[in-house]
């Protein structure tokens, strides 16, 4: 968010799992210094909710109070699974999104309709392509529905695709990219047992429009499946 990160957690209310975003004392956003990764458990002071909709998750804190531990990313899927989950495009936010028809095909919801502005779903298959300077994904659901121009912001995922720009150099770099995210990561991403995606909902803009966002992205990307993408490239060392 901006300079910042925008931080968001589930906590277990009996057999399920409720979603919050707890903010700074001041702002929506915490410092580009925060300390943790995905899957530490913190334990956060919060303040009363204000639901005012579509981000009902909002809490203001003081400010995390202490690391309690850390869970693995399969149980960290397991717990967004037990969260706010839908099949289906018009469950996710609990209305039909509009859609940009002009530029990447991004979809967007009015704050007066939708009732949330998180939530996780499966999906089939992605395909990721570069527009507007970002990096943009299209999500094919479970549903059969798919959501275009989704924009990453997914900490672990931002920095693999900086990663994988940085390998390639700079000629004819869109065109290997695109390549290399297209099949090698979304092969890898196909085989996996249950693909798994988090979507979220900016703040509303001038428009009242709030922009769907691709939050999180499971799995997760490891860095050795930017090897052979560095052996490729002109000049590598051969044995």
């Amino acid at each position: 968010m901006g300079q910042g990160f925008c931080i968001v957690g589930v906590e277990a209310q009996g057999p399920a799992y409720r979603s919050w975003r707890p903010m700074p004392a001041r702002g929506h956003a915490w410092n580009p210094a925060w300390p943790h990764r995905r899957g530490d458990v913190l334990r956060f002071e919060l303040a009363p909710p204000v639901l005012a909709a579509p981000h009902v998750e909002d809490r203001q804190s003081s400010g995390w109070v202490h690391r309690l531990g850390t869970i693995s990313e399969a149980d960290v899927v397991c717990a967004l699974r037990r969260a706010e989950v839908a099949t289906c495009v018009r469950d996710l936010f609990g209305c039909v999104p509009s859609v940009n028809r002009f530029g990447a095909g991004a979809g967007w919801v009015s704050p007066e309709q939708a009732t949330r502005s998180i939530c996780g779903c499966g999906y089939r298959s992605l395909r990721f392509a570069w527009k507007f300077n970002r990096w943009r994904v299209e999500l094919a659901l479970s549903s059969g529905e798919t959501l275009h121009g989704l924009p990453i912001v997914d900490h672990e995922w931002n920095g693999f695709l900086e990663e994988a720009s940085k390998a390639l150099g700079s000629a004819d770099q869109s065109q290997r990219m695109q390549r290399f995210l297209n099949f090698d990561v979304a092969q890898r991403l196909a085989r996996h047992s249950a693909p798994f995606a988090r979507l979220g909902l900016a703040r509303p803009n001038q428009q009242q429009q709030c922009w769907i966002m691709l939050d999180s992205l499971f799995p997760l990307p490891q860095a050795e499946w930017l090897e052979g993408l560095r052996a490729a490239q002109p000049g590598a060392a051969k044995e």
